[in-house]
Order: C-alpha cells, then structure tokens, then sequence
C-alpha cells in the first residue's frame, strides 16, 4: 500500500499535521556540518504529525504547552528505508500507548523524517529532520528542552539516541 512520505502531508478524517522548517543552518555545527556538506543535504521542510491523548478538553494542535505538560518527539521505525509518521502507520500506536499511562503527556509528535534513497547519501538527513522537529517544539510551540520525551521504534530509536547525543554534545 501507500506509504507516505517527507515530500508533503497527508492529512484525512481527524489527522493533526503541519508543515516543518528545516532546521536553522546555525544549528548544524561540528562533525554533522560536515558530514551534511559531504552529501550535499540540506536542511528541508518536512511534514509532521500530531496526536492528541482522547479525551483532553479543548487541546489544540501546536498550542503552547500546559502546566506541567509534557510531549513525545517520536521517531518511527522502518530501517529508514520504510514506515512513515503518519497517524495511520502501525508505528503511530507507541506513542499512542505511552500517552495513555502517562498523566503528564497529552500529546505527542512524530516528524516525517526523509527516507534513505538507493546508491545515494542521505545522512545526516534524518538527523536534520529530527533536530527540526525538537527545535518545532522548543522555539515554536514553546516546551523547555526538559520537558521533551525522545521516543523510537527500531531504525527510530537508533535515531533518538543520534539527536540526544547531537544535543548534549
């Protein structure tokens, strides 16, 4: 079936999403300016997906967070070659499940990172894309560094652990 992607939204029946800048080119510092120098990537506009804990009164997509709140940055599996954020994929159920044992989380987000072409250098792309996310998150949403869970399934969690270790270095 359909399996979507970085290169635009996808949004049907009660689907969260919106548009991501890529990351600011001053963010990029260090061995991954490099690395992204080699292989030609770019920080890109990517699309992502919010989901909402059922049930919170009157929550709206990308508001400003609560007192106390707490958020998912979800990374999906697929060997980046496969799988996608969007709310329909299989993956989407993790933070789903997290959200529904955790009183402080009511949402959670999940960035349609880009995929690896065939033959091609695509990192650090995934890196960038997630770096955009969490950047989303802390200067356009507004949730302290702190208060931002890093989650992943497979391929994805090989990908928190990259950005976690991108953002305390």
């Amino acid at each position: 079936g359909h399996v979507p992607d970085h290169t635009h939204l996808e949004l049907g029946k009660g689907e969260l999403g919106l548009y991501i800048d890529g990351v600011p080119s001053e963010l990029v510092q260090g061995e991954v300016a490099g690395w992204a120098a080699k292989a030609g990537v770019e920080p890109t506009r990517i699309p992502g997906y919010w989901q909402h804990k059922p049930k919170v009164a009157s929550l709206i997509m990308g508001e400003p967070p609560r007192p106390g709140e707490k958020v998912i940055l979800h990374l999906h599996g697929g060997g980046y070659i496969a799988e996608s954020a969007h709310p329909t994929n299989g993956t989407s159920s993790i933070p789903r499940v997290i959200m529904l044992y955790s009183p402080s989380i009511l949402r959670a987000l999940a960035p349609e990172y880009r995929k690896v072409k065939p033959d091609a250098l695509s990192f650090p792309a995934q890196l960038l894309d997630a770096l955009a996310a969490y950047v989303y998150l802390v200067r356009t949403v507004g949730f302290a560094p702190a208060d931002i869970i890093v989650s992943g399934d497979s391929a994805g969690g090989n990908l928190a652990l990259a950005l976690v270790r991108y953002l305390v270095e």
